[in-house]
């Protein structure tokens, strides 16, 4: 199972809900998918290297900006491709943030290749699934 993680600028710390997630995605041996970005990506990379989980690819245009882990990585060609690319290549993707309508962009690409996509948003412990047919609103 391949895992696309992603999230928003707004997240400064992993709370407790997703290092749950993430240790049950290792436990399991899923393939996580993440970004090269400064926040949100950077945290998951930096919780997986200190669990030595080696199962994850950095998805980043040329060279990456982040990549903690040095991870394997998978180069895209274009700004922003990384993001479509994931969606393609996951099977399920989880996005984390404080507002839904932070990552809506992600969320469509998810649902327009047919998957599932978790949204996490600790300042409210709540997380909402949005399936390919529904549309995304903010929360």
């Amino acid at each position: 199972m391949k895992i696309y993680i992603g999230g928003s600028d707004s997240v400064l710390s992993l709370d407790t809900w997703t290092m749950n997630k993430l240790d049950s995605m290792m436990h399991k041996g899923y393939q996580i998918l993440v970004g090269d970005s400064t926040m949100t990506d950077r945290l998951i990379q930096s919780y997986l290297l200190v669990c030595k989980y080696r199962n994850v690819l950095v998805y980043c245009k040329e060279r990456p900006k982040i990549n903690i882990g040095d991870f394997c990585e998978v180069m895209c060609m274009h700004d922003n491709a990384n993001k479509v690319h994931m969606a393609i290549d996951c099977d399920y993707a989880l996005m984390i943030g404080n507002d839904i309508s932070e990552y809506k962009i992600e969320i469509t690409n998810v649902n327009h290749c047919g998957k599932c996509c978790a949204c996490h948003m600790p300042s409210t412990d709540n997380c909402v699934v949005v399936k390919p047919s529904e549309e995304v609103s903010a929360a």
